[in-house]
């Protein structure tokens, strides 16, 4: 089997294959025209082969969106899966996570479902948990995003405190990269950034808080007065972080969804673990897992056919060994992937 021609006699951009956000201004274009000076910036590097795709993975990539500029290493590459199933439904996720179910081979955070909206993840993700009983991230974007670099290094604080000798602890040196970008941001020299005072410091805080454990609320708040967090976030650059955070606050007030929660429960709302990734297709640009499910895409067949293209190529690439679509028979871009799939197996 090759995979070294494309499907169909065209090639097009791979930035704009991965380009979702075009309805927020995105345009990879501007990007490509610093290109063209290379007076300036000098000859730019092709990267033309990747090492993350299966070869089935690869194969349905091509069908959907078929480019010129990548290939894969068949001779490192495994075989992998793509399977496209109709009417399959929910079904196809106790098939998939059941043959997978062995920790050591395949963890459930390798398991990643994706589809187009929120409200269909949300019914996703309920299945997973109540009838298959599986642990499954919850993502609410409505609260807050917790994939912003502070929500995240404040749930890998989170889990550096709870976890217990039967769970493995959050290392810490990984909490201390981002400690060293808030007090860059708040004009602390480089010298001193880099002493054992401050990590020392932030240490003996996070030892000192696991006392507030059953209160989440109360734990920010003495994480916040230890270290000035707020005071500290004044001078940090990135608004969108800090506005995801206010967020991540307000919902812990009264009468809020996050009130009452023990430091165990937000940092289950913020850290992935060993547990299924339910959302949607935007929301894991970027990321990659070893086995992606692709939920119900006839839900944007009425997109146009470069944004529904885009879409479920992104979709699909986000799986590294396997992918499997489940949709009710009206998906174009399903129909078509099986079909080239069944032919190149026969």
């Amino acid at each position: 089997m090759k995979f070294d021609e494309p499907q169909e006699n065209f090639t097009r951009n791979v930035s704009n294959n991965q380009c979702l956000y075009n309805f927020r201004g995105a345009n990879p274009e501007y990007l490509e025209e610093l290109c063209i000076n290379r007076d300036i910036y000098g000859d730019p590097i092709s990267l033309e082969v990747n090492y993350r795709f299966s070869q089935k993975v690869y194969l349905a990539s091509q069908v959907t969106m078929p480019s010129q500029n990548i290939r894969i290493d068949e001779g490192s590459a495994v075989v992998g899966v793509a399977k496209v199933v109709i009417n399959g439904g929910l079904n196809i996720l106790q098939d998939v996570i059941a043959r997978n179910n062995i920790p050591e081979n395949m963890p459930y955070s390798e398991i990643m479902v994706l589809t187009h909206s929120w409200e269909n993840a949300r019914k996703i993700a309920n299945y997973i948990d109540q009838k298959l009983c599986i642990p499954c991230f919850k993502v609410d974007k409505n609260l807050y995003d917790h994939s912003k670099p502070l929500l995240d290094w404040l749930g890998k604080l989170m889990a550096f405190v709870v976890a217990d000798e039967s769970l493995q602890k959050q290392r810490f040196n990984e909490l201390t990269l981002f400690w060293r970008q808030l007090l860059f941001a708040n004009d602390i020299l480089n010298h001193e950034v880099s002493s054992h005072w401050y990590n020392q410091f932030l240490f003996d805080v996070l030892e000192n808080s696991s006392s507030f454990a059953d209160s989440g609320r109360d734990w920010l708040d003495f994480i916040n007065m230890r270290i000035g967090l707020d005071e500290k976030l004044k001078k940090y650059r990135y608004l969108d972080d800090i506005l995801e955070y206010e967020k991540f606050k307000q919902a812990m007030e009264d009468s809020k969804p996050l009130a009452g929660c023990s430091l165990q429960d937000l940092q289950d709302r913020t850290q992935l673990g060993n547990r299924i990734y339910v959302g949607t297709i935007h929301s894991r640009k970027g990321q990659e897992s070893k086995v992606v499910i692709l939920a119900s895409p006839e839900d944007f067949e009425w997109l146009s056919q470069n944004e529904k293209e885009n879409l479920f190529y992104v979709g699909l690439t986000r799986a590294k060994n396997e992918i499997f679509v489940t949709h009710d028979g009206r998906s174009s871009l399903a129909i078509k992937l099986d079909k080239s799939i069944q032919e190149i197996d026969e």
